[in-house]
């Protein structure tokens, strides 16, 4: 199971929810383990986990008929449906079955096939024996119109819960944490393959195809694409286009990948033959602002005390005038997971929250310098995920 139940289920208490109904792609995942490829492709696609606090009731999960083979292939640990729409699936008598396609074959059969999502979401409410409670909703991937239907329906007003579930998920799972660290290694490699690729007149586009075949051939998926030479590095969402890396280049990546959903984020650099006195002095005091902010992270600390101290760090080992509005973010099912860490975000580090802790900086005509490094809280302070030490690889 994904999700941290107890910290769910006091937040639900702390709000008096009776029901929390997900609605985006990512909470759906969270809550069930069940990942629908037209949800997450399809944004107009409607999916749902229905969880009640009254835990002698069993979630349900809503989906698309055309989404049972993936439930087939790959189960959730909810084992309630309703499922809406059609897909067909010839059954011209064959025998000669696979065990998913036997699986396939026997949740089509007790499928339920309501016309439509509103219909198969009220018909899971009213089995768990909604009357009249109050309903929190992931307002996040619900059309607004369908939301007024749902509430006329039920004679409810729906409370914001998107918040809710994001809350609890800023504190990992022993799973999630698994899932996190493996996909910051799985980056992390990558990177340093095409790194030792690399050669002059080599552009942006072929850098990330060596980066994204060794994730793929490793079982994750790149997501995260920002790949710049020379000073096109200075762009901070750098794409990868057909420039090529020359003598005395700084080559940027800041990427990541997927591995089972969850995120990886990180930055390296690298320069092509000797790097200048600017290269290495500016390195070295974002370098020395990701650890000053990382050596002050323990349950209690304020994320905009993190923040404070990275800033302050970067500025006296040599760039006076660095600004930044952030200098990292929860990451987790989502790349961006709260909180961030910013001069007003005063949300006290718990133990299991994970951060990409970053301090990029980007100069017209010189380029970007960036250190990204992911770091577990612990109760006595941090696990560092990111490989060390940070330095910059000289091609």
């Amino acid at each position: 199971m994904l999700f941290n139940k107890n910290r769910l289920l006091k937040l639900m208490d702390e709000k008096g929810l009776d029901f929390l109904v997900a609605s985006s792609p990512e909470n759906v995942v969270y809550l069930s383990g069940f990942w629908s490829l037209s949800h997450w492709q399809l944004k107009a696609t409607q999916t749902y986990v229905v969880y009640p606090r009254d835990q002698k009731k069993e979630p349900i999960l809503v989906i698309p008929q055309s989404d049972i083979d993936i439930l087939s292939d790959n189960p959730s640990w909810i084992k309630s449906f309703r499922s809406f729409g059609t897909c067909i699936m010839e059954d011209t008598g064959n025998t000669n079955l696979t065990e998913q396609e036997v699986e396939y074959k026997r949740l089509k059969a007790i499928a339920n096939g309501f016309a439509d999502p509103m219909e198969a979401l009220l018909d899971a409410l009213k089995s768990l024996g909604y009357s009249n409670q109050k309903i929190g909703l992931d307002e996040r991937n619900i059309p607004y119109v369908l939301v007024r239907q749902l509430e006329e329906a039920l004679k409810t007003k729906f409370e914001p819960a998107h918040g809710v579930i994001q809350t609890a998920r800023m504190v990992k799972t022993p799973e999630e944490l698994v899932r996190l660290k493996h996909s910051i290694g799985l980056t992390e490699s990558a990177i340093k393959t095409a790194m030792g690729e690399i050669k002059e007149g080599m552009t942006e586009r072929e850098m990330f195809a060596i980066y994204s075949q060794e994730i793929v051939r490793n079982g994750g998926i790149p997501t995260l694409n920002v790949v710049g030479v020379n000073e096109h590095s200075g762009s901070a969402n750098a794409q990868v286009t057909d420039r090529k890396i020359k003598k005395g280049g700084i080559i940027r990546f800041d990427v990541g990948c997927t591995y089972k959903h969850y995120h990886s984020d990180t930055a390296k650099i690298a320069i092509l033959g000797e790097p200048t006195k600017k290269h290495l002095e500016y390195f070295d005091a974002v370098r020395r602002g990701t650890e000053a902010g990382i050596n002050i992270m323990k349950p209690g600390v304020l994320a905009s005390e993190v923040y404070e101290e990275t800033m302050k760090a970067v500025k006296e080992a040599g760039i006076p005038h660095y600004t930044r509005h952030h200098v990292g973010h929860g990451i987790g099912i989502e790349v961006y997971d709260p909180p961030l860490v910013t001069p007003t975000a005063h949300t006290a580090l718990e133990e299991n929250m994970v951060f990409c802790i970053e301090t990029p900086y980007y100069e017209f005509g010189f380029g970007g310098l960036q250190v990204e490094e992911v770091v577990r809280v612990t109760k006595e302070g941090t696990q560092i995920y990111s490989e060390r030490p940070i330095e910059i690889t000289i091609i």
